[in-house]
């Protein structure tokens, strides 16, 4: 019996060993794909609703904020270099004072958290001189991408710029 034959079990064992080895391999492999596409679709369904439902409503907000003398913006990174897509409503005092900037701003984002399968809606007001954006505050809540609704999207607007100009009687 040659050296190479007395050696087939061992060969056959370290090889069963590899067998499994790429199996686990091949598995894992796959599942990281699965939840990559996961990952993907959540991300491609939060920039679609951004896009067709948060931007409509964020633009309206910044004109009606706009025409009341205060400043209204929509910012977004749909696909951001870094992080998670975004989008944002930030509303700042308009230029009304003579004596130097004003100082202020609210915003509302909504912040798409890939992972958990959530979105991130963060509202803030701060930094505002007498009434206007004297309520700040900070706040954030998780939500699942179907809780994130146009009534949703108007309420959280709503409470926003009524804290924003200090007008209790909307956050009702």
């Amino acid at each position: 019996m040659s050296e190479a034959d007395r050696n087939d079990p061992l060969r056959d064992r370290l090889e069963a060993l590899f067998d499994i080895r790429a199996e686990r391999v091949r598995l894992e492999r796959e599942r990281r794909e699965a939840v990559r596409r996961k990952r993907a679709a959540f991300v491609a369904a939060f920039v679609e609703q951004a896009q067709e439902r948060v931007r409509p409503a964020f633009e309206t907000a910044a004109r009606t904020v706009d025409a009341h003398g205060f400043e209204g913006r929509v910012r977004d990174a749909s696909t951001p270099e870094e992080g998670p897509p975004w989008i944002r409503f930030e509303m700042r005092p308009g230029d009304a004072k003579e004596d130097g900037p004003s100082l202020g701003r609210a915003t509302l984002r909504y912040l798409a958290d890939p992972p958990a399968e959530r979105v991130l809606a963060e509202r803030s007001v701060g930094g505002g001189d007498g009434d206007a954006f004297a309520q700040e505050g900070q706040e954030s809540e998780r939500l699942k991408l179907e809780d994130l609704t146009s009534a949703r999207i108007e309420e959280d607007l709503a409470v926003l710029v009524a804290r924003a100009i200090h007008v209790d009687d909307a956050l009702g």
